[in-house]
């Protein structure tokens, strides 16, 4: 990935969402994901790789994002490209730097898009 971080570099909108359960008026619990920010991000689909999960062959495509800092942004969160064209689970989370100014992610394609938001 490009280390110039230049604005324009930031064609792609990402929706972070995070899980979050909450109680309804009868004791049940409500799991849902909720929408905790949007930002421009660069975005580098990278290459992808293939591998056995029990008898079946499963593919994987690693993605590459970078953008500025999300305050709170956690490994258990999850992204999605440009309005949910693409759902991402994210793998790892680097600050540029330890500055608090830009964000490195690496994530996969979510495995079950049923489940997910």
């Amino acid at each position: 990935m490009r280390e110039n971080n230049q604005a324009g570099r930031f064609r792609d909108e990402i929706t972070i969402r995070r899980y979050t359960e909450t109680q309804d008026g009868l004791g049940g619990i409500i799991k849902t994901w909720e929408t905790i920010g949007k930002v421009r991000s660069f975005v580098d689909g990278a290459a992808g790789k293939e591998k056995y999960i029990g008898a079946e062959l499963a593919a994987e495509k690693n993605y590459y994002l970078e953008f500025r800092y999300f305050d709170g942004l956690d490994e258990k969160d999850f992204i999605l490209i440009n309005e949910e064209t693409v759902s991402l689970d994210i793998q790892s989370i680097i600050d540029v730097e330890n500055k608090n100014r830009y964000h490195r992610v690496l994530a996969i394609v979510a495995a079950n898009d049923d489940a997910l938001p």
